[in-house]
């Protein structure tokens, strides 16, 4: 191989993971999530530049849902179902400024507001404001092999969900199919969920793994469900023999997080789980 080009290679990459580090701390923004209602139709963000660099603000208005894959792992994507797209309340919100400049380590106050149709059933509908920070300074990095300048614009993108709620929202959450899995370094049980209502419901997920009348392990997840949903549960690879598997859901979340929960029953389930030879086997049990 080149040696000019494997020297170019390996400079990007090192470039590209600079860029990335330094991105993850270009701009703060609070809180973490809007909420608003009939009662408080508009709420301020704020957006803190935490460089010595100025840097360029534009917000803009989306909608996206939480997506699994077949191990549960969590992702954003649009709308695709009729259901789905009733729930988005985008184009009721409005953003003011919507571009905006900010010195180093300044912070402007971004104020997102929302009309909600009279027509509009009750419930909970959802959108998210998306902030976009550029840098006016770019990383410049000579590479004097070859003589080639390379000029990096660095840019962080926040997305943040907003919460509209009208009337008296409802929600719940079910259980429905677990499964298990046998992997290279850990037992993976997958609970397959739904909400019931007409809003998200948001918990934690508690699960704890006993055998032989001695706890193994115990896992806690916080989630959302805005309607299907896929809990992953880890836990240490286990031998062969007989397992019990408790699970609960409480509408409880740590810290900032719990100002959006809407308070629902606690849903728990005992499950026997059998492991041999790489096969998991998972019986509900009383």
């Amino acid at each position: 191989m080149n040696s000019t080009f494997l020297f170019r290679c390996i400079l990007m990459v090192l470039l590209i993971a600079g860029t990335s580090i330094a991105a993850r701390a270009q701009i703060e923004v609070s809180p973490t999530r809007v909420l608003l209602s009939m009662r408080e139709r508009s709420r301020e963000v704020n957006v803190l530049n935490t460089t010595d660099n100025q840097s360029e603000v534009e917000v803009e208005l989306g909608y996206k849902l939480f997506r699994y894959d077949s191990i549960g792992a969590i992702t954003l994507d649009s709308a695709r179902t009729e259901l789905e797209h009733a729930k988005s309340g985008k184009e009721w919100l409005k953003i003011y400024p919507k571009r905006f400049s900010l010195p180093p380590h300044g912070s402007r106050l971004v104020r997102v507001m929302v009309t909600i149709p009279d027509s509009a059933a009750e419930g909970e509908y959802w959108g998210r404001v998306v902030v976009t920070s550029t840098p006016v300074a770019r990383v410049n990095a000579d590479d004097t092999t070859s003589g080639i300048q390379t000029n990096l614009m660095m840019r962080l993108q926040v997305d943040l969900p907003v919460i509209i709620r009208k009337g008296a929202p409802g929600t719940g959450i079910e259980f429905d199919a677990m499964r298990g899995m046998a992997r290279a370094d850990e037992t993976l049980f997958l609970l397959d969920m739904h909400r019931t209502g007409n809003a998200a419901y948001r918990g934690t997920i508690r699960a704890a793994l006993t055998g032989g009348g001695t706890e193994i392990a115990k896992v806690e997840e916080q989630y959302t469900a805005e309607f299907a949903y896929r809990q992953a549960l880890h836990f240490p690879k286990l031998k062969d023999g007989g397992y019990r598997l408790a699970v609960e859901s409480v509408s409880v979340k740590k810290g900032g997080a719990n100002d959006a929960v809407i308070q629902s029953p606690t849903v728990s389930k005992n499950y026997g789980v059998t492991v041999s030879g790489g096969n998991v086997t998972i019986v509900p049990s009383n």
